[in-house]
């Protein structure tokens, strides 16, 4: 309700959005305790990746650029790397790829047959009308990543980023 909001908002109001979106996920106060990431941090990565699929000619180039010069400070890494939550939200919500981290019996049987029985036992479904909204919000993600050139430094950030989750962080 509130993104639909949004359409009538001026250019400016979404690079004032923006910013203040930025400025938030600066702080530094990521962790609710050393498993669970705060409230507001996964709430806000989710937003920010529901407001970029829905407003995909905003200004994209900003968030990413924060994901990877977060990810290039490796003294403030943490064991949670919570850069990434941002990172996945933004190419889930603008890609329509999901994660999908229990798969049943059933639908990995599924899974393993035609494509009709792979589309009957799908996890999610995509409507006709976001078909649109998200080829235009995927084709901007791709053009964004080529023009800025961010595609080989996040792959390489986010290799050393798993490397120091596994073998740097502690265990308690």
């Amino acid at each position: 309700w509130v993104l639909n909001a949004f359409k009538y908002f001026h250019g400016l109001a979404f690079d004032c959005l923006i910013y203040c979106m930025l400025m938030k996920f600066s702080m530094e106060k990521t962790r609710l305790d050393g498993l669970h990431l705060a409230k507001w941090f996964r709430n806000g990565s989710k937003f920010c990746g529901n407001f970029y699929h829905s407003f995909p000619n905003t200004e994209l180039t900003a968030m990413i650029q924060f994901v990877v010069n977060r990810l290039k400070n490796l003294d403030a890494l943490d064991e949670t790397c919570v850069e990434v939550v941002i990172l996945r939200e933004l190419v889930s919500q603008m890609t329509g790829i999901n994660v999908v981290e229990d798969l049943g019996d059933v639908q990995l049987e599924g899974q393993s047959g035609g494509p009709i029985l792979q589309g009957e036992t799908a996890t999610f479904r995509r409507d006709k009308k976001k078909k649109k909204l998200l080829r235009k919000s995927t084709g901007y993600l791709l053009d964004c990543l080529k023009s800025n050139k961010f595609i080989l430094p996040l792959f390489l950030l986010l290799s050393h980023a798993k490397y120091h989750i596994m073998f740097k962080s502690e265990i308690p």
